[in-house]
Formats: C-alpha cells, sequence, structure tokens
C-alpha cells in the first residue's frame, strides 16, 4: 500500500522534528519545577522564561502577557470566564458557528441570564464588521469571535472588527486556535485576548497560550498556587512549552512562504476536482485561510466518502460523532443555511506545511474515482 496522505490538519497536525529535537532535553533533565527556589527550579524558571519571551516577541507583546495553558479550549475558558465571572453584567455578542468550547460556554451563561447575541453568518460563513457594530448596545461589555472557523477556512475581518471594539472601549476576545500557525497577522489593539493551542502548528498536545493584554481583568479559571502571574494555577508543562516555543520560533523562518505554499496547493485542488466533479461547491463564500477547503460534493453521503478515502489511505474529516456513534451533518454548516443534503455529502480537506504536491495529485486522482464510483451507486 501507498504511503498514507493526511489531510485532516485543522483537527491536529504533525510534530516537526524540530520542536521533538527541543523537547528531548527537557525530558531527559532531571525533575525541576519552575517554582522551587532551589538552583534546579531556577534552572527551569530560566527556561520558562525564554519560552515565553520568544511567544512574546513573536506576537509583539510583553512577556507577562503570555499564559500558558493547557490548550486552546483552556485559554479559551480562560478568557471567557475570567471576563464573565460574577458579579459581571452586560451584554455579550458573538457569532452562531464559533467553536464548541466558544459556543457551549456562551451558551451556559445565556441560560443563566447573561444576554448574548449569537449573530448568524449566513453563507458567508463569517461575522462581518457592519453587523458587530449594529448589534452593539450601551450594556455591551465583550466580544467573543473566531478568527478563523475551523471547519471552512473563513476569516473575519480582525482589524475592521478590532477597530469598532477599541473606539466602543470593548474587549475583542479571539479565538485563534485556527489561525496561529496557518497565516502571518498583527494583533490589532482592540483585541485583549487571544487563544492558542500548540498542536494546531506542528507543536505538542496538552499545551497552549492566552495572549491577556495588561488591560484585561480576568477572574482565574481555578486557583491553587500563584503561577502564571496568579491567572493559571498549577504546575507548567515545562517540556511541551519549551516545544511550543520552538515552533512559535519556526514560524518566524516558515511563513509567509509556507502558507503561499499551502495556498497554491488549495486553489490548484479545488480547480481541478470542479472540473472533473462537478457539481462541487465551497462551503463559505468569505475570504479563507490558506490551508482549509471544505466541499460539498452533490449527489452522495459526505460518511461514504470520507470511509472509503480512509480505506484508500487519505485522513479526512466530516461532520461530529454523535452519542449513536453515526455522523450527523457539521453545525457549523447547518447554521450558515448550507442544505441538509449538502452539509451531508460535505469534507473537510485541511493542509499543513508539510503536505506535498505529490500527496495532492494522489488525493485527486483517488478522490476522481471514489466520488465518480459513489454517484453512480446512487
Amino acid at each position: 500500500m501507498t504511503s498514507r496522505i493526511y489531510l485532516d490538519n485543522n483537527a491536529t497536525t504533525g510534530l516537526d522534528p524540530r520542536v521533538l529535537e527541543a523537547m528531548l532535553p527537557e525530558l531527559s533533565l532531571v525533575p525541576s519545577n519552575p517554582s522551587s527556589v532551589h538552583s534546579f527550579g531556577q534552572d527551569a524558571r530560566k527556561r520558562l522564561l525564554r519560552a515565553r519571551e520568544t511567544i512574546a516577541a513573536f506576537f509583539h507583546v510583553k512577556p507577562h502577557e503570555v499564559i500558558f495553558t493547557s490548550g486552546g479550549t483552556e485559554a479559551m475558558n480562560l478568557l471567557i470566564h475570567g471576563i464573565l465571572a460574577p458579579p459581571f453584567t452586560g451584554h455579550v455578542i458573538t457569532s452562531n458557528v464559533e467553536h464548541s468550547c466558544v459556543d457551549k460556554a456562551l451558551k451556559a451563561y445565556a441560560e443563566r441570564g447573561i444576554p448574548v447575541t449569537f449573530l448568524p453568518v449566513g453563507l458567508w460563513g463569517a461575522v462581518r464588521p457592519d453587523a458587530v457594530e449594529q448589534a452593539l448596545r450601551p450594556d455591551t461589555r465583550a466580544i467573543i469571535l473566531s478568527a478563523v472557523n475551523n471547519e471552512t477556512g473563513v476569516k473575519i475581518d480582525i482589524r475592521a472588527i478590532s477597530e469598532i471594539a477599541h473606539h466602543a472601549k470593548i474587549p475583542l476576545i479571539i479565538d485563534g486556535v485556527s489561525l496561529v500557525g496557518k497565516e502571518l497577522f498583527d494583533l490589532p489593539p482592540g483585541v485583549l485576548g487571544l487563544g492558542a493551542s500548540a498542536h494546531k502548528f506542528h507543536g505538542p498536545k496538552g499545551v497552549g497560550f492566552a495572549l491577556v493584554r495588561s488591560a484585561l481583568k480576568l477572574a482565574p479559571l481555578f486557583v491553587g498556587g500563584d503561577q502564571e502571574y496568579q491567572r493559571r494555577a498549577g504546575t507548567e508543562n515545562l517540556p511541551g512549552i519549551v516545544g511550543m516555543a520552538k515552533a512559535i520560533e519556526l514560524l518566524s523562518t516558515e511563513m509567509p512562504q509556507a502558507s503561499e505554499r499551502m495556498r497554491k496547493l488549495r486553489d490548484a485542488f479545488e480547480v481541478e476536482l470542479i472540473e472533473r466533479l462537478d457539481p462541487v461547491i465551497i462551503n463559505g463564500e468569505g475570504l479563507r485561510i490558506c490551508n482549509t477547503s471544505n466541499l460539498a460534493f452533490r449527489n452522495l453521503q459526505g460518511e461514504d466518502l470520507l470511509m472509503l478515502l480512509d480505506l484508500n489511505g487519505i485522513a479526512v474529516s466530516h461532520g461530529s460523532a454523535c452519542s449513536s456513534g453515526a455522523l450527523e451533518p457539521s453545525r457549523i454548516l447547518t447554521q450558515m443555511g448550507i442544505p441538509y443534503p449538502l452539509a451531508k455529502a460535505s469534507i473537510r480537506f485541511s493542509l499543513s506545511r508539510f503536505t506535498t504536491q505529490e500527496e495532492m495529485t494522489r488525493c485527486i486522482e483517488i478522490l476522481v474515482k471514489t466520488v465518480t464510483k459513489l454517484r453512480n451507486m446512487t
């Protein structure tokens, strides 16, 4: 069997060998805790500080504004619960296509009586600045949005929305999990918080960070020790943090060339599939991140296509597993207003900077044969 092709990089990415190399010494050193006062602990604290400074320099923030977490979900929960903790009162703006860690958290607050506006995005796939501006109320106290939708790859206009938030003096909190590592970007002044996860940009699993601007006042998500400037209790995952810092450092040298390479591969992939398998529809009309292609293949079931592609060594994604074990169409796609049959026929392909032209060419040929076969069967 030929080598397998991994095109589910929005779920997780492979560990860059250079990241592993950076982590190995940390994993093999004597036990060390950055909070300990002895020399072993102080040496560990220096390594923790270097990692924090590396990430802060990349995002042009201050080192104390980098708070280490266990991943993107914790980072976003820290930001959301930190802002909305009692005695919070006020109105929150978000969208109806957020990642579940944001969507479920804010729905829980809405059930407790906090007014939350879930802005519809329609077929465009992302909230537009004018919709955010029109949703502002005198009591609006937070705007919480994904920079990039993880399923369609559609981007918000982060700079324009930041200007709206900054002018209104309302904190803008960004889920940056699907943005960091895909394209370079500047952090606009209106963005007071951003969450990210290392395993989405070729770093290790189990570690992430929240960028928390000094002006943003947060209650801690949980309490214990005084680590992370009293915002995230618990001994830091130093091997993971060192690996994440290395992954961030590599972005400075790999991008934007890697972004352009992924975009060219993705665009050529879509053009050929649309030409050879029409009708094929690109889900999300808005400007997309460079690595993501969410396609609806009319007249078939996406679950069938997913399984056949997997049998042929191609890993992609479709929908989300429900309690029965079956695959339901993506909540994101149905919330966008995409008809149920098209949502059921949709597959997400997500590239990484390690994806090759040969892999995409092989994927196209296998897809054409598989889709044609399924359509003929139906």
